[in-house]
């Protein structure tokens, strides 16, 4: 629960621009992460992903596809790998 509120709360910090404090809250987040959470964490990063490429901030939202690529594969979610890894290859091109 304190993931899933925290994810959302980096979202609002990110879509009002201010980076600073989301980010800072993202690393607290990442610190008191658990295994179990590992698929939570890479849905959240995906969804910075999409508020990074909607904002047109390329450097950012390839930083966030890399670390969901890796929460997911260290689940063995291989078709969430999958996806993401055609959004990064897409945004990459």
């Amino acid at each position: 629960m304190y993931i899933e509120k925290g994810i959302k709360r980096v979202c609002n910090f990110i879509e009002a621009g201010n980076d600073r404090d989301g980010m800072m809250l993202l690393r607290d987040i990442e610190a008191n992460v658990m295994r179990y959470d590992f698929e939570i964490m890479g849905d959240g990063f995906n969804q910075f992903a999409s508020i990074y490429v909607s904002m047109k901030n390329r450097k950012k939202a390839i930083e966030m596809y890399q670390k969901a690529i890796l929460y997911y594969r260290e689940i063995g979610n291989q078709d969430k790998v999958k996806d993401i890894s055609e959004k990064f290859e897409n945004l990459i091109l």
